[in-house]
């Protein structure tokens, strides 16, 4: 999720160009790899503008969540990057919240969780 404002026009155009992005990488007869539902799910809500709050949310399946919810950002906001850092002082015990702030302004963030099969699952 993009911390900077963004028309809801400039938003699906963002998201098209994602998609196409990920699917001009594909080559002929390579399925795209899809979370595994036995791993769970996390989702984050709110509105992502500085001054706000997002909420994480998580459903478990066949392994529990045995973590708590940890905070990431990445400049390029790609799922697997390698600049995912946390984010100071948004992890631990019950950090289900996050309020941005103008040091994520124009960067993106998720939530993850790790489950009892020692998975990380990130809302991206």
């Amino acid at each position: 999720m993009k911390t900077s404002l963004m028309t809801a026009k400039r938003s699906f155009a963002a998201i098209l160009l994602c998609l196409a992005a990920v699917f001009a990488g594909c080559k002929g007869g390579e399925d795209v790899p899809k979370p595994d539902p036995k791993d769970g799910t996390v989702s984050v809500t709110g509105t992502a503008v500085v001054g706000q709050t997002l909420t994480a949310n998580s459903v478990q399946a066949d392994f529990p969540f045995t973590g708590d919810f940890t905070w990431e950002s990445s400049a390029s906001g790609a799922a697997a990057a390698t600049d995912w850092t946390p984010i100071s002082g948004a992890t631990g015990e019950n950090k289900n919240q996050l309020t941005l702030t103008d040091s994520l302004k124009d960067k993106y963030v998720r939530a993850t969780r790790t489950n009892s099969n020692n998975k990380k699952v990130s809302s991206d």
